[in-house]
């Protein structure tokens, strides 16, 4: 199986179990390039921007965005790119996986509320492109630079997944899926994890949802059934699969 990672993070230290790791920064492929060398680890490394990639049509078999790294692209036009550069490399019936921000997690949603009413009376910060659009600053940044994040809004990132031509199979916040280490829950929020594919959709079986299996087990042990529709096979409540 030939997987891609798109945004290499060094720290956590880098997946090894992916064939191709892909990054923008060319920082951050020098720091991926020497911790592989130092683990006498083989695998090759490109300077890339995910809206443009390099590879050939139907190249891999799944593609991995960590980190929401897809939602640190600027402009809706932009992630678009990105996703149907994405569908493009990936080989009929490969997976895509990757994370995005969730507006209405409760710690936020009154920041939020407040920015809605800013864009509505035009009193926005104007480095912003569109409602959803963060920028913070880093402490642990280099000359104290500043992040950019894109948090969708309901509904978007399933039209992006209709353009790109992606059938969505399974996607839910991190807390229901698994149980995090407290120094991973100071640093990170209950992100949106999303499973997507480039062919027919999925959707859990019935039956085995009857038998008290959580949607993540089920996925996870291959309990799904092929479906012409994309359904609204997740009806947990935090879940945004639609039919």
């Amino acid at each position: 199986m030939n997987i891609l990672l798109l945004l290499c993070f060094v720290k956590p230290p880098v997946h090894w179990y992916e064939d191709c790791h892909l990054d923008l920064s060319e920082n951050m492929i020098s720091a991926a390039k020497k911790i592989a060398n130092g683990k006498g680890v083989e695998i090759p490394f490109f300077a890339e921007n995910a809206c443009a990639l390099s590879f050939d049509t139907e190249s891999f078999d799944a593609v991995i965005f960590s980190f929401n790294g897809i939602m640190t692209i600027p402009a809706k036009e932009m992630r678009q790119k990105a996703f149907n550069e994405i569908y493009r490399v990936l080989r009929p019936g490969g997976t895509f996986i990757f994370t995005t921000h969730d507006m209405n997690n409760p710690q936020y949603i009154n920041y939020w509320n407040e920015e809605r009413i800013k864009w509505e009376n035009g009193e926005q910060d104007k480095r912003l492109l569109e409602y959803g659009d963060l920028i913070f600053s880093n402490p642990n940044a280099i000359n104290g630079s500043v992040n950019f994040v894109h948090v969708p809004l309901d509904g978007e990132i399933e039209i992006n997944l209709k353009e790109s031509g992606f059938h969505l199979i399974y996607n839910d916040l991190r807390d229901n899926i698994c149980e995090e280490k407290p120094e991973v829950l100071k640093i990170g929020v209950n992100c949106r994890f999303w499973v997507v594919k480039k062919g027919g959709s999925m959707i859990i079986l019935d039956s085995a949802r009857k038998q008290g299996l959580s949607d993540f087990d089920m996925l996870a042990d291959g309990q799904v059934g092929d479906s012409n529709d994309i359904t609204d096979a997740f009806a947990d409540k935090n879940c945004t699969c639609k039919a």
